[in-house]
């Protein structure tokens, strides 16, 4: 049997990635709004467990390759994931259900922890939202 990558194995390199997908995640979002005027539409806070690989529909491949996966790689809605919400005019993308191990700063190049999920160092959610969905 083959060891996990390293980084599969080390909380804090699990969220050192989650900060990079997320980036690029917005990213992609900011130039998905700059061509349509408005963020994918997308009906709660879900993601790849409840949609499927297109879980923030139409980024993909236009404006991002293809929308990562959590490191956590798990089909357990209560596991680690990312997830997002628009209504098209707001949007909130999150690394959500993730131990801060570690002490692990996660809040570099405007990701934000986010307050309203009660944040403990077992169990936070992290990333980007527009100020309209911020008690999504």
């Amino acid at each position: 049997m083959v060891d996990a990558p390293t980084w599969t194995q080390d909380p804090r390199l699990q969220n050192r990635r989650r900060v990079s997908d997320l980036v690029a995640l917005n990213d992609a979002l900011k130039a998905y709004h700059a061509r349509h005027g408005a963020y994918p539409r997308a009906e709660g806070l879900q993601g790849q467990v409840e949609r499927g690989a297109a879980w923030i529909p139409g980024l993909a491949p236009d404006f991002i390759k293809e929308l990562p996966r959590d490191p956590a790689q798990s089909d357990d809605p209560s596991a680690p994931r990312y997830v997002y919400a628009s209504n098209g005019v707001d949007y909130k993308l999150l690394a959500h259900g993730v131990a801060l191990a570690g002490g692990t700063n996660v809040e570099v190049l405007g990701v934000r922890i986010d307050n309203t999920r009660n944040p403990t160092v077992d169990k936070a959610s992290f990333g980007f939202w527009t100020e309209g969905f911020t008690s999504v």
